[in-house]
């Protein structure tokens, strides 16, 4: 019925061909409700996709994360499910020039794609018309509204540096080019620079914003009634002017042609970057690349945030094995009945995975109320979770052995811990990409002719996004790694339609030592979550895993014993018996 409307709103506005994405003006990876077309078109519930509909066909794109999910969520849907990450699948592009040759128009919103991305794609579709300005989104019956949550002024004592150190930080970076601006359109970075946290993305605590700035001004383009007094005395404080959020659209056009304007075709949405009549240049974006480099405060609120995180977590373990009957909502909910002891607690950096048996195969499985399983007495429980401190942001995932478990179960959650356990102790000269210690953390398991579909990791803001660029330590990632990034290090293994294994740590890039060959880097644990001895296949592991296991989970023990209970005690001191 929804693809129908639609297409019968195509035909209306003479397109043949539509392309819905995952993304909101920001391209930011999570987005408020009101922007989620794609899912309410499709029905698909992922983080990431790609809706092409054309008068008589349909698909959908995603990665190799979802393709369980997508195929269950799509069944009979009409929709078609194309998995990207393959190599043989065809391309976007591909399909729609295959459909509308010789004619045909392809529909789509500039405000949800990158100059970047729209660039390439118009280039790709060669003769086919692309029209940039149609919104597919009028045809949304009772859309959510935008969102307009309150913000507030994030402490330097949290921050760690004061805004006007990191906007000095910025113009030194534009007075290298001799930019008269720079424009972000990334909240994220927007909230970073100014010390400020919003509450318009579910998990991120994020503002809608844009951001202008010159060699004397700044500018904040935000809806004004997200702005508390506390908020806006902060920003009067450090000089921050704050305009209407839509009017950035018409300020930007009033640039002069003789200025110069530093942008990221990345990260800025196409509509955005093709009003500005001036000269432009492609950057990397200084805030972007200024913040995934931690300071030391944020480095040890951190630390402080991952002893909260943990107790909780232990805490929860403890009663997740003393409860029967549990199904897997109920294992969220119990996780979050201890964070929320915490004061400095905010709300979760994503909806929590407790994933159970077969479930655990999906990498991004949600359990929803009526719909999840039930967690029996034999098996495997994939917990994936993550919380928003004012100490900073966390991610931590475990699985948890219940009962009898297999010898091949064994043996693969031991692969994985060999994985982690490599890239933990790696050593590499600073210089470094992510790409070339990607392979640490996957050889246990190359090993034995298995692999994951996704990332081993990724870099976690401060009080931001669990997931932020550009440190991510993947085979596709050329970034180097850098001194106090951080990047958490997730391994895993998921046999369809039987289970899941995932170990997932926080760590910190640190510097190891000197000697004639050069610098050398290393990295450093932040988050001691129990492992769970009694799953691991000693015989698997060489004399130096083992050591690491046991101090780590020593260490575990001495930062989170003394906020249990005298029960809780003696269950974690069992349930991580040094082997």
């Amino acid at each position: 019925m929804k693809l129908n409307l639609l297409r019968k709103h195509m035909k209306e506005h003479n397109i043949s061909a539509v392309v819905i994405p995952t993304a909101d003006m920001h391209l930011s990876e999570y987005i408020p409700d009101c922007y989620k077309l794609r899912e309410y078109l499709s029905g698909f519930t992922g983080s990431a996709g790609t809706l092409v509909v054309t008068m008589d066909k349909a698909g959908l794109w995603t990665d190799g994360r979802y393709y369980i999910q997508a195929e269950k969520e799509l069944s009979g849907s009409g929709i078609t499910l194309f998995k990207a990450s393959e190599k043989d699948c065809i391309k976007t592009h591909e399909f729609l020039r295959k459909e509308l040759s010789p004619v045909g128009t392809v529909g789509l919103d500039g405000r949800l794609f990158s100059k970047k991305q729209l660039d390439e794609f118009v280039v790709k579709m060669g003769e086919i018309p692309v029209k940039t300005d149609y919104d597919a989104a009028e045809i949304w019956e009772k859309r959510p509204s935008a969102p307009c949550g309150k913000t507030f002024v994030l402490e330097e004592k949290y921050a760690g540096e004061s805004v006007e150190s990191k906007i000095a930080r910025v113009r030194e970076e534009m007075s290298k080019e001799s930019f008269t601006h720079y424009i972000c359109s990334m909240p994220e970075c927007i909230m970073w620079l100014l010390n400020i946290r919003g509450n318009d993305i579910k998990n991120t605590p994020v503002a809608l914003s844009y951001l202008v700035m010159t060699e004397k001004r700044t500018v904040l383009y935000i809806d004004s009634a997200k702005l508390t007094l506390e908020v806006t005395d902060h920003l009067e404080k450090h000089n921050i002017q704050v305009a209407d959020y839509e009017s950035i659209y018409t300020d930007i056009e009033k640039i002069s042609e003789q200025d110069f304007v530093a942008i990221d075709f990345s990260f800025a949405n196409y509509t955005l970057t093709e009003k500005l009549h001036c000269a432009k240049e492609n950057i990397k974006d200084f805030i972007y690349y200024l913040k995934t480099v931690k300071n030391d405060t944020e480095i040890e609120n951190i630390k402080n945030a991952y002893i909260k995180e943990n107790v909780a977590l232990t805490k929860a373990f403890y009663e997740i094995y003393q409860t029967d009957g549990l199904d897997e909502c109920d294992v969220v909910e119990i996780i979050e009945k201890h964070r929320r002891k915490s004061d400095t607690y905010i709300e979760p950096s994503f909806d929590t995975i407790a994933a159970f048996g077969e479930n655990a195969a999906m990498m991004h499985y949600s359990p929803e109320k009526g719909k999840c399983a039930k967690i029996e007495e034999n098996g495997l429980l994939l917990i994936d979770t993550g919380s928003q401190y004012l100490e900073g942001t966390t991610d931590t995932t475990r699985t948890l052995a219940l009962g009898d478990i297999s010898d091949e179960e064994k043996e693969m959650f031991t692969l994985v811990l060999k994985g982690n356990i490599g890239l933990s102790t790696a050593v590499f000269p600073k210089g470094t990409t992510f790409n070339n210690i990607d392979v640490l953390a996957r050889n246990p398991l190359w090993k034995k002719g298995l692999d994951y579909r996704c990332s081993t990791g990724h870099g976690v803001g401060y009080l931001l996004s669990v997931h932020e660029g550009p440190a991510r330590v993947s085979s596709a990632c050329r970034e180097k790694v850098k001194v106090n990034m951080t990047v958490t290090n997730e391994p895993g293994v998921y046999i369809e339609d039987r289970y899941g294994i995932r170990i997932e740590n926080h760590l910190r890039v640190m510097e190891h030592s000197a000697t004639e060959y050069g610098k050398f880097l290393c990295f450093e644990v932040l988050n001691y979550c129990p492992i769970g001895t009694k799953i691991i296949k000693k015989e698997l592991l060489s004399e130096e895993e083992i050591k690491w296991l046991n101090e780590y989970n020593k260490k575990a023990r001495e930062l989170i014993g003394k906020h249990l209970s005298e029960e809780e005690e003696k269950w974690l001191t069992a349930y991580t018996k040094a082997i």
